[in-house]
């Protein structure tokens, strides 16, 4: 039986993939037209196994959106050429919007909830297509470096556990650099450089909510906050690593140094005008990711 992760009924009915089915070459002929960026984030949601791709912004053709943003155009344009499908979830009002992908097919409304199934069979059929840019890329890199040796060392790649398989480039180490213990827990808040007023709350109700409940844990280093903006260029490795399309606020486990296992909070785009739900919901993850078993 396919798994299927259930979330929190919509306020509004879920935004079906249109009706003309595309075929799996299809699907992979328009995937190859999709920016980098995109295709490197769907990439990084079928290797994880993650049933959804969250992005949050307007879409740019959109003349009455508040805060545009290129990637959910893109998606947007695959979901109109039935490739992907969507669900806009509800959110304050002049919130940014929230959009979660899928693959088409992958998200159905039952019993008044959103249930996402992964179709393994549609996910493997596409990942020619998506990992064609990776190794387009690397050849680019190569190519410019003229070091082959220098090459292999900047693509290493490494290992992660069940919520995130791999990292790369500078922008994995950026992320643990300078951080007071190899073994500890970081809450992070990646972003662009274009900040919204929801982006300022969300930063500002993150770390009220540490400090309100681990504050010793702040003080001695086994807790820390980070605020990324994966614009600069010693970030920018971090938006494929991480599959990071819009500003994400996220729980990392460091072990020996390295990211070993992380999980986004998914509830923060909804909480961002809602102080107290936003402090309880950062107190309540951060011991529910720490207390959980390691891997």
């Amino acid at each position: 039986m396919k798994p299927a992760f259930s979330i929190q009924p919509p306020a509004v009915a879920a935004l079906p993939a249109p009706a003309a089915v595309a075929t799996a070459k299809t699907d992979a002929a328009l995937l190859a037209q999709a920016p980098p960026a995109l295709k490197e984030c769907l990439l990084r949601m079928i290797e994880t196994g993650a049933p959804h791709l969250i992005l949050s912004g307007s879409d740019p053709i959109d003349p009455h959106g508040c805060c545009p943003e290129s990637l959910v155009g893109a998606a947007n344009r695959l979901v109109e050429a039935g490739v992907l499908g969507r669900w806009r979830r509800p959110g304050p009002i002049g919130a940014c919007p929230v959009t979660v992908y899928a693959f088409r097919g992958e998200i159905s409304i039952v019993d008044r909830q959103s249930v996402f199934t992964v179709d393994v069979t549609l996910r493997r059929s596409l990942l020619p297509a998506l990992k064609g840019e990776r190794r387009r890329a690397r050849v680019l890199i190569a190519l410019r470096a003229g070091l082959l040796a220098f090459v292999i060392a900047t693509l290493v790649v490494i290992a992660f556990g069940a919520s995130v398989q791999s990292t790369g480039g500078n922008g994995a180490a950026a992320l643990t650099a300078g951080l007071p213990r190899e073994n500890m827990t970081v809450l992070v808040l990646f972003r662009t450089s274009a900040r919204c007023r929801f982006c300022e709350h969300m930063d500002v109700f993150a770390r009220e909510g540490l400090s309100a409940q681990f504050n010793d844990n702040l003080r001695d280093g086994r807790i820390a906050y980070r605020e990324i903006d994966f614009d600069r260029t010693e970030y920018r490795d971090l938006r494929g690593a991480f599959g990071l399309a819009s500003t994400t606020l996220a729980l990392f486990e460091i072990r020996g140094g390295q990211a070993v296992r992380w999980k986004v909070l998914e509830e923060a785009w909804q909480l961002t005008e809602d102080r107290e739900a936003f402090l309880e919901m950062t107190a309540r993850e951060v011991a529910a990711f720490r207390e959980a078993p390691h891997e």
